[in-house]
């Protein structure tokens, strides 16, 4: 939007039997959108946008558990929110057939409801994602379709862990393994 002031109109999109529209996110080139709408049962849907006067629904997509809180895109890589059957990530390099290139559960309960995998941000250049789990705190995972490192940078370390005991909250225990290796090998 180049004048946040006035804000121009563009199109109105019209979800089959949809459910409360929740979160957008575009790819890179702008000529497809994810969608979600934290309903039960209702998918994670993946549209072409490139003609704005006739947007069409080419592909959807939904874990186990049903309900889908929010997608982030990087490059062509989806990373969805799924509360009980936490991240799952999608490939969109055949953006008519987007298909699961890995998940990460973070809830250890039954599936169902608001509870698990609240978030996740994909946008570091490290490859790793945090996923944050309204019940079971936050998690790092890494997932290599997300590096955008440099091919001399070191890859990431390996084994972290965090630990508190809860009886000092201002202090944490955190150790790693560094990196023997570069991005590139």
């Amino acid at each position: 939007m180049s004048n946040p002031a006035t804000p121009t109109f563009l199109q109105r999109l019209n979800v089959p039997a949809g459910g409360y529209a929740h979160n957008a996110w575009f790819t890179p080139d702008n000529n497809y959108m994810m969608t979600t709408e934290e309903t039960s049962g209702k998918t994670v849907k993946h549209w072409d946008i490139s003609d704005l006067g006739n947007i069409t629904l080419v592909s959807e997509v939904l874990a186990p558990d049903g309900i889908a809180h929010n997608a982030h895109i990087k490059r062509e890589y989806s990373y969805v929110s799924h509360y009980g059957d936490g991240l799952r990530i999608y490939d969109l390099s055949d953006p008519n057939n987007v298909t699961e290139a890995g998940y990460y559960d973070t809830f250890p309960g039954p599936a169902g409801g608001f509870e698990g995998n609240w978030g996740a941000y994909p946008f570091l250049t490290t490859g790793k994602v945090l996923v944050s789990d309204r019940a079971t705190g936050l998690y790092v995972v890494q997932f290599d379709g997300a590096v955008d490192a440099d091919a001399l940078d070191p890859k990431s370390p390996a084994d972290l862990k965090a630990y508190s005991d809860y009886n000092t909250p201002s202090e944490m225990t955190l150790s790693w393994t560094d990196p023997i290796e570069l991005v590139d090998g």
